[in-house]
């Protein structure tokens, strides 16, 4: 991912954002000052007042001083997509209109993290640019912010120093790491180049599919020669037809039940973007459903631009609660025709009811159940009424999945400490044992 960044800036007004904070020293000063002159009033010894009055000089000129000046930061990223474990570079420029230390404190958020120093002090020089470069590493999918959480601007003794929180920083898109799988859902290719997958139907493609007697309006170049010769009448080739298929991916970006730190998440983005660069790589449509705090969806289509689309929305998801039940209408959304693939724990028993809808139409689907030991395991770590509960969890949700297997829904687990690409292969191959059987007379 190379996409570059163009700068950004923003300016801080002298004043005007900056707040004002005394150091611990501040207190002590006053009270010795304050001391001093009610100890002379009392004993009638002017000299006393000499002891307080440096305290109180020193801590008046400290304090008694100009507003900070206006600092005008700017910054800068090579790419503003990366991949998961990508370590780059952001430049931040700063320049102040007066001389002086500036104190900045870098920030991260989204599963960046700054790998050298987050807290620094600078000497900035009056009208001259200067540069902090900070070398960041994403540790995990999703939208990542580097920014200058605050600044500092002490005075000549320290002992006052005015403070502010820009907030300003500029955003990465952190896609996913690809998972070593590989996605056909039993599509047989015909050869080297991708796209290319031979259809039952006849048509005009390259690939030989039967022959028949010779027909008015059939090529004179489709005429199989052997054949003709042999039956001593005219017969023609027919091919299969070479076409992309649709596919359309529905994830569910469910929340997790107890504490497995988003892990259904990262299996529903994670396959969800493998899926998606396999089949768009072999010149399928691939679309795209998602269903979390709110039902975003992309029509299907083909190409690299197309897998940007996916990763984007995927990473701006937002997860819901699983035990809500939703009404995404996927029977209308979806196209007759499209191999479907549901990528979801199965929690919600709204998206139960579409699949069944789906599959009464005819629809060829196919449910991956991610996190398929997510309620067991919060079954083992409670007791009591929670643990009876899960117990009848598991227990509807094993109904639950044979009502949607002997219904010829295809249903494949994965649990949360699998590796991916075995819970994608056996989704696979179950899909064609499924496939084959369907087409069996």
């Amino acid at each position: 991912m190379n996409s570059a960044a163009p700068d950004a800036s923003a300016g801080l007004p002298p004043g005007g954002s900056w707040q004002r904070h005394g150091s611990v020293a501040v207190a002590p000063l006053v009270a010795v000052g304050l001391v001093a002159l009610v100890t002379a009033l009392l004993a009638r010894e002017p000299w006393i007042v000499l002891v307080g009055v440096p305290a109180l000089v020193v801590l008046a000129l400290d304090v008694v001083v100009p507003a900070p000046p206006q600092v005008t930061i700017s910054a800068e990223v090579d790419q503003i997509r990366v991949n998961e474990g990508a370590l780059i570079e952001v430049t931040y420029r700063l320049v102040s209109t007066r001389s002086g230390v500036l104190r900045i404190d870098f920030g991260t958020s989204g599963g960046a993290e700054i790998t050298d120093h987050s807290h620094r002090e600078v000497e900035v020089v009056a009208g001259v640019e200067r540069t902090e470069t900070v070398l960041v590493r994403f540790a995990r999918w999703g939208l990542a912010e580097v920014n200058v959480a605050e600044l500092g601007w002490p005075s000549a003794l320290g002992l006052v120093e005015w403070r502010s929180t820009p907030n300003f920083g500029r955003r990465v898109w952190v896609h996913p790491a690809l998972a070593p799988a590989r996605s056909r859902f039993g599509v047989a290719r015909t050869g080297l180049r991708a796209g290319q997958h031979l259809s039952s139907q006849r048509g005009g493609g390259v690939e030989y599919h039967s022959s028949r007697l010779f027909e008015s309006g059939d090529r004179w170049r489709d005429i199989d020669h052997r054949t003709s010769a042999r039956r001593n009448e005219l017969w023609t080739r027919t091919r299969h037809a070479e076409r992309a298929r649709d596919l359309v991916l529905v994830v569910d970006f469910a929340a997790d039940v107890g504490h497995t730190s988003g892990r259904v998440a990262d299996q529903a983005v994670r396959l969800a973007d493998a899926i998606a660069r396999d089949h768009l790589a072999d010149r399928d449509r691939v679309g795209l459903i998602l269903i979390g705090q709110h039902l975003r969806t992309l029509a299907p289509a083909e190409g690299s631009r197309q897998r940007e689309r996916i990763v984007e929305l995927l990473v701006k998801g937002s997860t819901r609660s699983g035990g809500s039940r939703t009404r995404v209408g996927l029977t209308r959304l979806i196209a007759p025709g499209s191999t479907i693939v549901i990528l979801s724990p199965l929690i919600d028993r709204g998206l139960v009811t579409e699949v069944l809808g789906l599959r009464r139409q005819g629809r060829d689907v196919v449910v991956v159940r991610l996190g398929s030991d997510l309620v067991e395991r919060y079954r083992s770590v409670n007791d009591g009424l929670e643990r009876a509960a899960a117990s009848l969890r598991i227990i509807e949700d094993n109904e639950v999945i044979a009502d949607l297997e002997s219904r010829g829904v295809v249903v494949s687990d994965i649990s949360l400490d699998e590796a991916l690409s075995s819970g994608l292969d056996r989704a696979q191959l179950r899909h064609q044992v499924a496939v084959r059987s369907r087409r069996r007379p």
